[in-house]
């Protein structure tokens, strides 16, 4: 695991708390402590807007992200193993103008 002592993880600390200086915090989980078996790391954030509206906000460094988006711990990659290959190409494909 690893420690809030370690500036990766105090960095994304402080981003939340500047978050939760705006916003109400209704949910938070910190999978940078105590990341997930396939190695996904960040914070996640439920904000309640000042409409009432809830925002979930993921907080992760670079190296965090790449691990998200295309290591073991990518959706794409959940597809891939779950449907083939196929699917996971339609799933993370983009529309215009996205």
């Amino acid at each position: 695991a690893i420690s809030p002592t370690d500036r990766p993880h105090r960095r994304c600390l402080e981003a939340r708390e500047m978050l939760t200086r705006v916003w109400e915090e209704t949910s938070f989980r910190d999978y940078i402590e105590r990341p997930k078996p396939n190695g996904y790391a960040s914070l996640h954030s439920l904000l309640r807007l000042g409409s009432g509206a809830s925002l979930e906000v993921q907080i992760r460094t670079e190296a965090m992200h790449a691990v998200a988006e295309s290591g073991a711990a990518a959706h794409a990659q959940y597809k891939v193993d779950a449907m083939g290959a196929a699917a996971a190409r339609v799933h993370t494909s983009r529309g215009p103008g996205v």
